[in-house]
């Protein structure tokens, strides 16, 4: 099963938090995480907020690479549109599984 990490989990992970890292390294190392290009663009609008923004940056594109990122189309947006109109919450979209990290284990 492929994960698609958002911003949160990314970051958590990329900051080398025990809790997350325990988690998303599997993943990493199996080929099954990736994530996208909208949350790379989130993480480094945070990353410039720190005084050491290039290297952390240099972190996030390095992984990346590693994880791939997909990019967002007008098909996507579209189809995003579509779904969000018709059922609202993700929870209600079939065949998503959802993972809930409670905002500690990301501080962690």
């Amino acid at each position: 099963m492929p994960y698609l990490l958002d911003t949160g989990v990314l970051t958590a992970y990329l900051q080398q938090r025990p809790a997350i890292k325990a988690l998303v390294d599997p993943w990493v190392q199996q080929g099954q995480a990736t994530t996208s290009l909208l949350v790379y663009g989130e993480i480094v609008e945070y990353f410039h907020s720190l005084p050491n923004a290039p290297l952390r940056i240099n972190q996030l594109r390095a992984l990346v690479q590693v994880l791939g990122a997909h990019s967002l189309t007008l098909a996507i947006e579209d189809r995003y549109a579509t779904i969000r109109r018709a059922l609202g919450d993700f929870q209600r979209v079939p065949g998503l599984q959802l993972m809930h990290i409670p905002r500690s284990q990301l501080r962690a």
